[in-house]
């Protein structure tokens, strides 16, 4: 039986660019797009007293038809929440006393992630008036971990999961919104917003996950909440009525895209060319 000398590598040039095109793919953060729900001035959106996120149409009173799943909750309801990060600090003006005061939470996820703030000055009347944000992560002996501060700033003392001063959200998927308080600038989702996924060990820039027309049509965006598949609702300004006089604040859904099932069956397909290349070398090899 003869041998032939091997043929042209077809199978390593089909992998090649397999592997290239899918790399690319995976490489590339994914674009968010933007539903307008509707007018500021109606349109509700935020965590109610019993822990649920709601986005309402407040002038005809019944909820909005979003896919918004949020699952984490306002306080601790895993481990022990005695084993919280604390921090001393000054209690006073004048005569001031040693303080130990516990990390504050703003929210919990199944995972035993909690985000919120320790004090962050040593000495003022009220210490826990402003937070340094960070987070804390569950141990396998059930106690918490250290504290890990995310942003360097400090925010007012009411910031929670209803209002736009919040800096951080959490989701399910252990990923944390930092979305900077205030307005954010022109041409900026928000100012220097990010994305951290904590299981992933990535940060991602908001203002690369945004796509420039989006950021040309609106202006100002500010952050109510963060849902489990990523999704955000925030406010922000029409550009167009800034320039006329009067600013049209609306509220936005931005949405992250599905993988289609077409993904999927490219890559099959792929695999399914590899084999037969192999077969089809194979068979030269033998028969050539």
């Amino acid at each position: 039986m003869e041998v032939s000398s091997s043929p042209r590598p077809i199978c390593g040039w089909i992998a090649s660019a397999l592997l290239l095109a899918f790399g690319r793919l995976a490489d590339a953060a994914p674009m968010y797009s933007a539903t307008d729900l509707g007018s500021a001035t109606w349109v509700y959106a935020g965590t109610a007293g019993d822990g649920a996120f709601y986005i309402t149409d407040t002038e005809n009173h019944h909820p909005l038809s979003i896919t918004f799943p949020v699952s984490v909750t306002p306080y601790v309801s895993s481990g022990d929440p005695s084993s919280l990060p604390y921090a001393y600090a000054d209690q006073g003006s004048v005569y001031t006393i040693r303080t130990k005061y516990t990390m504050r939470v703003f929210a919990e996820n199944a995972q035993g992630t909690v985000i919120g703030g320790l004090p962050n000055s040593d000495h003022s009347y009220n210490p826990m008036s402003e937070l340094k944000l960070g987070y804390a992560q569950l141990q396998p002996d059930g106690t918490f971990g250290p504290f890990q501060p995310i942003f360097p700033g400090a925010v007012p003392a009411n910031a929670n999961l209803t209002n736009a001063y919040t800096n951080l959200y959490l989701n399910a998927k252990n990923q944390i919104l930092v979305a900077s308080p205030g307005l954010s600038e022109y041409g900026k989702i928000f100012s220097d917003g990010e994305i951290i996924d904590l299981n992933a060990h990535t940060t991602t820039p908001l203002d690369s996950m945004i796509p420039a027309s989006l950021l040309a049509k609106y202006r100002y965006f500010n952050a109510l909440g963060f849902a489990d598949n990523g999704s955000i609702v925030a406010t922000a300004y029409l550009t167009t009525s800034l320039s006329s006089g009067y600013g049209d604040e609306r509220v936005l859904l931005l949405s992250l895209p599905v993988p289609e099932p077409t993904t999927f069956v490219i890559f099959t397909g792929g695999l399914g060319a590899i084999a037969f290349a192999r077969r089809f070398r194979r068979q030269s090899q033998i028969y050539g």
